[in-house]
């Protein structure tokens, strides 16, 4: 998902605000910004059936996500590689999702390179004919308590896999479902989520798999051992704001805006609003703000005016 970016002309000024604590150890798997808008299959390491498409978000269509839709069963999945959890160790799966009424959506970790039916999961997350959330227990689904049922409504999920004990933990928060406000743990009636089947392989890809109705997911991310801190990613109505804004005449001009952390960001400038050019290098946002220091050579323009854009070019990429 990515973030739009307001133009502002060249004097204003704000509050700095203050710079956020370091990123956690989450890695983005896909947040499907850098996606073309249609099939999912053969895209950024994915494979997946046609009921599987890159879609603008129902609730802002500024942001793309994965959407299923059909009659049929079909699944997704991708290696999580470097990422994947190791037999004997811990590992947190982060996702968004939407659910309709009406679907059987399901998504978790599996330990096999190419799963192709239910079976291949091992930890698992389900909503079947507009019951509420579930866990896959060993050999059955079992409801979560407190129950999580909300309709076309986005909710965060964890999902702690011990791939040691072969059991979960689940937590979810909802920015729209005032019931889960706070991260809440879920829980199954005999206490413990085990795996469908119990692996001493690793799990090494990310499962999709499902049938009737519609499911959306977004911003998929992994992380070593038990975290339920958030990733850095677009929250929804999130304003983006320039917040500080110097001007010292013939010599240079300092901008500061609010960031996501992680993600990497272009500053262009143009006195026209039609033509644009590049000021500086792009910057990595280290918390949540991130500023530029242009000096004159970046900031004269030929009519006297001058306006700055600042574009969000998704998650920084590594070394």
């Amino acid at each position: 998902m990515r973030s739009s970016r307001l133009l502002r002309p060249l004097l204003c000024a704000a509050v700095l605000l203050p710079i956020a604590p370091a990123l956690a150890d989450f890695t983005l798997i896909d947040d499907f910004e850098e996606l073309v808008p249609g099939g999912l299959d053969g895209q950024n390491a994915w494979t997946a059936g046609v009921e599987y498409s890159v879609v603008s978000d129902p609730a802002d269509g500024s942001n793309q996500v994965l959407q299923y839709i059909a009659g049929l069963q079909a699944g997704a999945y991708r290696a999580l590689a470097e990422n994947a959890v190791p037999d004997g160790e811990s590992g947190t799966l982060f996702a968004r999702f939407r659910f309709d009424q009406t679907g059987n959506a399901n998504f978790g970790f599996s330990d096999v390179a190419a799963p192709a039916a239910y079976n291949d999961f091992e930890a698992q997350i389900n909503r079947q004919n507009g019951t509420v959330l579930k866990g896959r227990d060993g050999t059955g689904f079992q409801d979560f308590a407190p129950i999580v049922d909300g309709v076309d409504v986005w909710y965060k999920l964890w999902l702690v896999a011990d791939n040691e004990s072969d059991s979960s933990r689940v937590y979810v928060q909802s920015d729209e479902d005032p019931a889960y406000a706070a991260q809440t743990e879920l829980s199954v009636p005999d206490g413990t989520m085990n795996f469908r089947f119990g692996t001493s392989e690793a799990l090494a890809t990310l499962m999709l798999r499902s049938q009737e109705g519609t499911a959306f997911w977004d911003d998929f991310y992994v992380s070593p051992g038990t975290d339920l801190s958030e990733p850095p990613h677009r929250v929804l109505g999130e304003a983006f704001q320039i917040t500080e804004f110097y001007y010292f005449p013939g010599l240079s001009a300092e901008l500061t805006w609010s960031a996501v952390p992680g993600h990497e960001y272009a500053i262009d400038k143009s006195g026209d609003l039609t033509a644009w050019i590049a000021t500086a290098e792009t910057v990595v946002a280290t918390g949540d703000s991130a500023g530029a220091e242009l000096f004159d050579d970046d900031i004269s323009t030929d009519s006297g005016r001058l306006f700055y854009r600042v574009r969000d070019l998704g998650v920084a990429a590594g070394p």
